[in-house]
């Protein structure tokens, strides 16, 4: 233990006191000199002499302080500060080569550093819900009739829920928008969602205030008789509108002329599925509810033990016996199962990767222009490495120093790789805040009854895909393409008004015609999802 206390003051005296330090070791080595003299005088030798023969004996001055100061404790640290020094020294000796390499390293650099966050962020971070990795996403499909994402029926997910035990708890929903009113207060277009009981437990998320959607509230509603809704409010919506009532619960507020009661209020962020603000109990009545109207969709939670390819299996397995037993409805449907994070991530994910090898291309490139511009420079520095060998420096310590000097270059280029990064996510959140700002916009009755009027008669209108706006305007430019109406001039033609009714018909689509509703701008008449929910 003493040792070592005296080996730390040793080293902080060597490192923090050089200049004493060094005025020490020049007394000492002057007073071994004299020493040396003196002893040669004593043996008969005069005096010049005896300085001549004392200098051959002890040797190099400042060889010989090189050699006691390897010696002493801290000599590695007293080094690298010196090639700090001089690194630091020669960078401002050539301040073109520095701006332009220290540019490049935090233009390549920085762009990774920000692109990796995102990826990281939305690809490889998992979802904030609890082992979100059992979370499962139901999607419909028909390969025989072209379809390769669809939502799902809800009598479909009641079998599947009843006829395996592969899964802890299952939960439908359907999302839509509708106006909001409070206290007398202007409405407000908020996203919705009506959901089924096991919701809020598939994700593992409870509210903060009141309570979640119990099965006695999982009943169809009869607003004839009295009797209103629920519904749980987002954390924001509650700051937002309520100005955070804590006696939210139990206060009743109205959407579509109809009355909903809240019940709790989610905690802050949960927003699923698409920025959701309210979410209603959906009332499903499965007496009135057909087996076509593929209007939902599903979650669940997988059981410990339980991996996605054996619910996969179960689940089409049910599907094929639904298909035999319910021919008109199911025929060639079947359900493909995604875990939810890769469901959310599936549209996004090619170009985040790709732009990741963009950006790593990029960084290859900086770092070839740096090492060119780093052999330049060593080229340029032969004559100066040529004298450091001669006086002494060993190949170990010249590349040491060289290797200083390069760590050098990748630390100061810290500013602008931060200020590139900075600017990438700056761009990244002003784009969020302008998405916010316009879906505020839109929320305003002068801007609402101009923007949303087209929707809300919109005649080509089908449950968009829970999760994905862009996914619902591309499955209807889909749609019309594929199942146009026939113009005047072509209705003398049966034939081609069959084929699209047969489309239709095999894609769970109920024609629109002239007389239920009216030609759109277009003069076009469409398709509509049969009893669709979203309203």
């Amino acid at each position: 233990m003493p040792s070592f206390v005296s080996r730390i003051r040793a080293l902080c005296r060597n490192l923090f006191r050089r200049t004493a330090v060094e005025q020490d070791l020049s007394a000492e080595l002057k007073q071994a000199f004299e020493f040396l003299v003196e002893s040669k005088i004593r043996d008969g030798t005069s005096i010049s002499e005896a300085r001549r023969l004392a200098a051959i004996e002890l040797g190099g001055v400042e060889q010989l302080k090189e050699q006691i100061r390897e010696a002493r404790a801290g000599y590695h640290l007293e080094v690298l500060f010196q090639d700090v020094r001089f690194g630091l020294r020669m960078l401002l000796k050539t301040p073109g080569f520095t701006v332009v390499a220290i540019a490049t390293l935090g233009l390549g650099i920085g762009a990774n550093t920000a692109i990796f966050s995102l990826v990281n962020g939305v690809l490889l971070r998992p979802l904030p819900f609890p082992e979100s990795q059992r979370i499962v996403y139901f999607e419909g499909k028909n390969p025989a009739a072209g379809i390769t994402d669809s939502n799902i029926s809800y009598l479909d997910f009641t079998d599947w829920s009843q006829q395996t035990d592969l899964f802890a708890s299952t939960a439908a929903y359907w999302v839509g928008t509708a106006d909001l009113g409070a206290d007398g207060g202007e409405p407000e277009a908020v996203p919705r969602a009506g959901v089924t009981t096991g919701f809020f437990s598939v994700l593992g998320v409870q509210p903060v205030l009141g309570r979640a959607i119990v099965p006695e509230d999982d009943k169809p509603a009869s607003f004839n008789g009295g009797r209103g809704t629920v519904a749980i409010i987002s954390h924001g919506l509650w700051k937002r509108r309520f100005g955070s009532d804590p006696a939210i619960v139990g206060r009743v507020v109205v959407m579509k002329s109809r009355p909903l009661t809240v019940i709790g209020v989610m905690p802050p962020g949960f927003e699923y599925p698409e920025q959701t603000q309210i979410w209603v109990n959906s009332a499903v009545n499965l007496s009135d509810e057909p087996r076509d109207n593929r209007a939902w969709s599903a979650i669940a939670r997988l059981k410990p033990n339980v991996d996605l390819k054996q619910a996969q299996t179960r689940v089409s397995a049910i599907n094929a016996r639904l298909d035999k037993e319910f021919h008109e409805t199911n025929k060639g449907w079947d359900v493909s199962l995604w875990t939810l994070h890769q469901r959310l991530v599936r549209e996004v994910k090619p170009s985040l990767l790709a732009l990741l090898g963009a950006v790593g291309l990029v960084l290859l490139i900086a770092c070839a222009n740096v090492a060119n511009l780093l052999l330049a420079r060593s080229a340029a520095r032969q004559k100066e490495i040529a004298i450091r060998a001669a006086m002494g420096a060993s190949r170990t310590r010249v590349l040491r120093q060289m290797l200083t000097e390069s760590i050098l270059l990748s630390a100061i280029r810290a500013p602008p790789q931060h200020l590139v990064s900075r600017c990438v996510d700056v761009d990244v959140a002003r784009r969020r805040a302008a998405t916010r700002a316009d879906r505020d916009r839109l929320s305003r009755p002068d801007v609402r009854s101009r923007r949303l009027s087209a929707d809300r008669h919109s005649l080509w209108h089908r449950p968009r895909p829970s999760g994905f706006e862009a996914q619902r305007h591309q499955c209807i430019e889909r749609r019309r393409t594929q199942l146009r109406r026939p113009s005047p001039d072509e209705r003398a033609q049966p034939s081609v008004d069959r084929r699209s009714r047969s489309r239709a018909d095999a894609a769970g689509w109920r024609w629109i015609d002239d007389k239920e509703l009216s030609p759109s701008p277009g003069g076009e008449t469409g398709l509509q999802c049969p009893q669709c929910p979203h309203g």
